[in-house]
């Protein structure tokens, strides 16, 4: 268990929970498990350390491991490959260019992660052959029959092989299935480790200052915070109105191409933007480690929304906030919001001043498909530019793009020096990205 504990570590920083553990005992035992578990429980990590632990014992080929929605396939993708296992993998996602996936595919890497629609796609344009899988792990079974994706997940698994190692997850307690044993993560529920707290104002005017004035409290204590929207036009006008007073913002919904989604959620996540505005797209589909509160600007209709909302944060037993901020009109309707034991906090209109922005993230025009990877851009800006590697943070390196996060102060640097300059013998474009 040392060798999976450390993939875990690779990963997180942090070893192995209880309840991971319990999920890889039981997968070495049983060939079909399903493992119950709430969002927030590190019920990834766990089925993703149990998928390496088969492959080590020969249990399996090749693997698919299908998610609802693009975002998360990408997150679960990313997960896997920071354990650095060596097991080959690629992803297939609507809105990812098919060509590239196609050529991926025919490589035969060891585990594809895949929305059921895309890979179900895949199948009938003959470009993967379904036999080959013998592994298969559905993630978030719940939601994929939510939003109806019943007939693909019907149509992919007639196409599998004959599986020797299956697992299903779920958030919520679901059919009892003949021929499977069951983990439920029994660890304390990520509710227990948020503090609530309601800022009331009087008006919409006033409630545009209250939440400006609460995220750069928050940034100035060196916390992050997702800002829950139910439109997409209230997501562009706050961010427009936040940004204007200085504070960076990364935006996320529907309305945006998927390579801006990407970028915006890069821009977050390596911490460029400690702000993150979203509409409900994003309540499953993003799952960042260590964001430290989650702020109701508008409220969902049902409590389940409200719910998969908070589970963005005090995740991995970790602790969170979680803010609403109201007018008594907004809470009309609202019941599942008069059950929670609210601390009441004092809504603020003196704004202090913004914090000055110390990291910013620069776009490359070259991505894995020119070959590239992190080192030869580390390479390149410590090496060709001369950037001090502690000036340099994470990079993410995307198919036909990276993106880096350095220091504001260096930032003039690499843009005048990097200009003209080759990687790979192939000329690259270095621009800030907003």
């Amino acid at each position: 268990m040392t060798n999976y504990n450390a993939f875990v570590r690779q990963a997180t920083g942090s070893d192995m929970l209880p309840f991971q553990e319990e999920v890889l005992i039981a997968t070495s035992m049983y060939p079909k498990t399903i493992v119950k578990a709430p969002t927030g429980s590190g019920k990834s990590l766990a089925f993703l350390v149990a998928l390496l632990k088969a492959k080590d014992d020969k249990k399996w080929n090749r693997a698919l491991v299908l998610s609802p929605s693009r975002e998360l396939t990408l997150q679960l993708a990313e997960v896997f490959r920071s354990m650095k296992s060596g097991v080959t993998n690629t992803v297939c996602y609507g809105g990812h260019d098919f060509k590239t996936e196609v050529n991926e595919l025919r490589e035969k890497p060891d585990v594809v992660f895949a929305t059921p629609g895309r890979f179900a796609d895949h199948l009938r344009r003959e470009s993967v052959e379904g036999k080959e899988f013998d592994a298969f792990i559905l993630d978030e079974e719940d939601k994929i029959a939510e939003l109806g994706f019943q007939k693909e997940i019907d149509f992919i698994t007639e196409h599998l092989g004959r599986l020797t190692f299956v697992i299903r997850v779920s958030a919520t307690a679901g059919d009892m299935l003949s021929g499977y044993h069951t983990v439920e993560c029994k660890t304390t529920l990520p509710e227990d480790r948020m503090s609530f707290y309601r800022i009331s104002v009087e008006d919409h005017d006033h409630k545009a200052l209250a939440l400006l004035s609460l995220l750069v409290e928050l940034v100035k204590s060196g916390k992050n915070a997702v800002v829950f929207f139910n439109h997409r036009e209230a997501v562009d006008r706050l961010a427009d109105y936040i940004e204007h007073k200085g504070l960076p913002v990364a935006v996320y919904h529907g309305g945006l191409e998927q390579t801006e989604r990407e970028r915006n959620s890069i821009r977050f996540r390596n911490g460029t933007s400690n702000v993150f505005f979203v509409t409900d797209l994003a309540a499953r589909g993003i799952d960042v480690p260590g964001i430290s509160a989650v702020i109701h600007y508008q409220f969902p209709v049902k409590e389940e929304d409200f719910i998969h909302r908070n589970g963005r944060t005090a995740r991995m037993l970790e602790s969170g906030e979680v803010y609403v901020l109201e007018t008594e009109e907004e809470l009309q309707g609202k019941e599942y919001l008069r059950t929670i034991d609210f601390v009441e906090k004092q809504a603020r209109f003196e704004v202090p001043a913004v914090p000055e922005q110390l990291w910013e993230t620069l776009y490359f025009s070259l991505g894995k498909k020119d070959k590239v990877n992190k080192v030869d851009i580390l390479g390149f800006l410590t090496k060709q530019v001369g950037v001090d590697g502690k000036a340099i943070g994470r990079i993410d390196t995307l198919d036909q793009m990276t993106f880096v996060a350095v220091r504001t102060s260096v930032v003039n640097k690499i843009l005048k020096l990097g200009r003209g300059q080759k990687l790979k013998k192939k000329s690259v474009k270095v621009s800030v990205c907003k």
